[in-house]
């Protein structure tokens, strides 16, 4: 990163984008079927889907508390994410926003997204891995306020996308199962119940992937690899991995994630959004162009050439007219030229 010219993204900047997003949530959280008595043993229980015995009894020992009084712990948590996105967005008391909103989003990487999947053994990036609570969390620690430094520390910053982009890398590789089949499994999980135009795109990556098995997961490896190298090692324009890996977000996004599932009921827009603010953070401020100002000297100068200009306009006919005019002394009244002999 460039250590000289600022980033896009201030502390500042990304503080407010996350109170935006924690608004958001709130928004989904409050909605009708989220107030269910069945919806913490039927909707929110999923997360524990495919996980080991002891992380599917930690996520159903964080559920059975707020069982029996469902709907008052869901206006609470609608509540609660609310007023963390009114003190982010507001930046009043930023500290103590952030230290609520990073441990509320601990509980909801640990109930609400089973710890993002990772004890199954099939966690992807595409399918939201490692959690975008878990990426809340991260992202407001980047974001701590520090007198004196308007942007995140180069390191902090080059050690969280690289994590993100090497172990997406890793996660493709280390399965559970084949890398084609997981990959195969996160889109179908994910694109289950979505609109048609949505899943239609995670339908056509699942029937690619089982057409080229080999070929499509040995791309994203390469891409994930190059993104976290490329913002990590190099030096000279390392925009360019980053513009790539705010790309591969956004398509992992929509195609893997289904947009956090947000169309079909889910409560977050998933982990896209805050990989691209994440690499907001991290790409130098477009440099302004100069703004051109005239001197007086040189607007002096410049109005002066501009009278002598128009005052000769008017002689412009005699100008051209004298230059027709052919001369009768020229060579032919000098010393050895014949007489009548033309000049031109």
């Amino acid at each position: 990163m460039d250590a000289v010219r600022d980033r896009l993204a201030s502390r500042a900047v990304v503080r407010r984008a996350l109170g935006v997003l924690w608004l958001i949530d709130a928004g989904l959280q409050a909605e009708t079927s989220k107030f269910a008595p069945s919806y913490p043993l039927g909707g929110l229980a999923q997360s524990s889907m495919g996980l080991p015995p002891w992380a599917h009894a930690a996520v159903y020992a964080g559920i059975d508390p707020f069982v029996a009084h469902w709907g008052l712990w869901n206006l609470a948590a609608t509540l609660l994410q609310a007023v963390i996105g009114v003190a982010l967005l507001s930046n009043r008391a930023p500290r103590a926003a952030i230290a609520v909103s990073a441990t509320w989003a601990g509980m909801i990487w640990w109930v609400g997204e089973g710890f993002g999947f990772l004890p199954s053994g099939q966690a992807l990036v595409l399918g939201g891995a490692p959690g975008p609570a878990l990426a809340y969390a991260v992202l407001a620690g980047l974001a701590w306020p520090r007198p004196g430094r308007r942007d995140m520390t180069p390191a902090a910053w080059k050690a969280t996308w690289a994590t993100l982009w090497l172990g997406g890398a890793a996660l493709q590789i280390l399965g559970s199962r084949s890398p084609a089949r997981v990959l195969e499994a996160n889109l179908s999980e994910h694109s289950n119940g979505q609109p048609g135009p949505l899943a239609s795109t995670a339908h056509f990556a699942y029937r690619l992937t089982e057409a080229h098995p080999l070929l499509v997961p040995v791309a994203l490896v390469l891409v994930q690899a190059a993104v976290g190298l490329g913002g990590l090692t190099v030096r000279r324009r390392p925009q360019r991995w980053i513009y790539l890996g705010m790309a591969t977000a956004g398509l992992f996004g929509v195609v893997g994630e289904q947009m956090g599932s947000v169309l079909s009921g889910g409560t977050d827009p998933g982990l896209g959004p805050l990989v691209i603010l994440l690499a907001c953070a991290g790409l130098p401020r477009p440099r302004r162009r100069p703004t051109w100002r005239l001197a007086p000297d040189t607007l002096s100068t410049g109005l002066g050439r501009l009278g002598l200009t128009t005052g000769t306009l008017p002689a412009t006919p005699l100008i051209l007219a004298a230059g027709r005019i052919r001369p009768q002394w020229g060579r032919s009244g000098l010393p050895g030229s014949p007489r009548g002999e033309s000049n031109s």
